[in-house]
């Protein structure tokens, strides 16, 4: 029986991308993130060593761990780091609105790769800002999709950003931060200077419904920079 199920599902699958390719926007973004040797962990590790310069300790959070191949590679003492994820890695099981809802710690570092959906990812953003120190640092992933199966929510494949782009553009909108898009892995997003003043940019109503080919509208006005122009981001 979970053979039929799971057969039935895959044909189905299969039917809706073969509709969908016919008729959906063609355009993608041609970028071979295979050959930008930078990546999200030495960007966060480079936001640990601009920390440690000023502290004794740099607290460090992670939302979303998968099979801990970010959070094993930060080089931090284990007591501080925080891996929060309810199926595989980090070292909290359990969700992230559960999470910041019974946290009482403040971090230095807050690395966001958890559900790869809009309204999960701005609550992730928010509670995260919430419980970071002054000069801290948020980071967040797979900003940059390439394709709309890449952005297409559900999930359709296992190469997959979602569209949390969207939470990209709104921090790019947003007042009293600076806030970049490194052009590496998928498309890294940096958080910094929070002020305690700033105010999120909330376009819920305007962007919850929209696609790829909406995504494609805007990426010119992301506030997009070169992997190397973001250490320089970080640093300074």
């Amino acid at each position: 029986m979970k053979f039929l199920e799971k057969y039935k599902k895959k044909k189905e699958k299969k039917k809706f991308l073969e509709k969908y390719n016919k008729f959906a926007v063609q355009e993608k973004i041609e970028i071979d993130w295979n050959k930008i040797n930078v990546n999200r962990i030495s960007l966060i590790n480079s936001a640990v060593r601009k920390v440690l310069k000023h502290k004794d300790s740099c607290k460090y959070l992670e939302i979303g761990c998968f099979n801990n191949f970010t959070f094993n590679s930060i080089s931090l003492r284990t007591e501080d780091k925080i891996g929060v994820d309810p199926n595989l890695g980090g070292n909290i099981k359990t969700n992230s609105d559960d999470f910041f809802k019974n946290n009482q710690n403040k971090f230095d570092i807050i690395f966001i790769d958890g559900q790869h959906e809009y309204s999960q990812c701005q609550r992730d953003v928010l509670n995260s800002i919430k419980f970071l120190y002054p000069n801290g640092f948020i980071f967040l992933h797979d900003l940059i999709p390439l394709n709309w199966k890449m952005e297409h929510v559900p999930r359709l494949q296992d190469d997959w950003n979602g569209d949390v782009w969207k939470v990209g553009y709104e921090l790019s909108k947003s007042s009293n931060l600076d806030f970049i898009i490194a052009m590496t892995d998928y498309g890294v997003g940096i958080v910094k200077n929070v002020k305690e003043n700033y105010k999120y940019c909330y376009l819920n109503n305007h962007i919850k419904n929209h696609k790829f080919k909406n995504f494609l509208e805007i990426f010119d006005d992301l506030p997009k920079c070169e992997a190397n122009t973001a250490y320089d981001f970080i640093l300074n």
